[in-house]
């Protein structure tokens, strides 16, 4: 029997977590069955189950691979301080990938991780690597404290947005966030 290619085992993968995306962000993760995820990704379940043991370890490569690419994309920038930070933030949360559909599955992760250990494990491990991430590239005088207020920040932005949907204005968001991280600036600053 030939030898799978690692191009085919990642396109394959691709696809199984791509349709679980869709499953997710129409139903919920807890209402979504893997018999959905198998129809959805139009592969047999033995071919779902040869890469993933079951949803929470398919919510987990969702999860890891957009906080991965969220914290991935930071790196690349100079020392900035805490509202230039978070405009880079938004910025890259614009950018993600099926956006609507991560923020979306983001928001029912956050949530199960109240209730679920081995969740809450995971997200406490993710969101802290990307805290750490801001951390180190920030200019304040505080940067764990203010990288931990930036990713609460992003994630109220989160949450306002799918929860108010067209209601919700980012750029309002982000106008009135800046602003006050600017003020924020410019008192440690005379403090200091």
């Amino acid at each position: 029997m030939p030898k799978v290619s690692e191009e085919h085992l990642a396109a394959r993968r691709r696809q199984i977590l791509d349709a679980a995306l869709v499953c997710f962000s129409r139903g919920g993760f807890h209402q979504t069955s893997m018999q959905q995820i198998f129809e959805e990704s139009g592969l047999s379940p033995g071919a779902v189950y040869r890469y993933f043991k079951g949803k929470e370890e398919i919510v987990q490569a969702i999860a890891a691979e957009t906080l991965g690419g969220l914290a991935a994309a930071l790196e690349a920038g100079p020392p900035s301080p805490p509202a230039e930070m978070f405009e880079r933030l938004l910025d890259i949360i614009d950018e993600v990938d099926r956006r609507d559909q991560r923020l979306r599955l983001a928001l029912q992760v956050w949530g199960e991780a109240m209730v679920n250990p081995r969740i809450a494990e995971f997200v406490r491990q993710a969101i802290d690597g990307l805290r750490e991430r801001i951390a180190a590239e920030l200019d304040c005088p505080e940067p764990d404290a203010t990288a931990r207020v930036l990713v609460a920040l992003a994630q109220g932005s989160v949450v306002q947005r799918d929860l108010f949907g067209d209601e919700f204005d980012p750029g309002e968001f982000r106008r009135a966030a800046l602003t006050l991280l600017s003020q924020g600036d410019g008192i440690s600053r005379q403090e200091g």
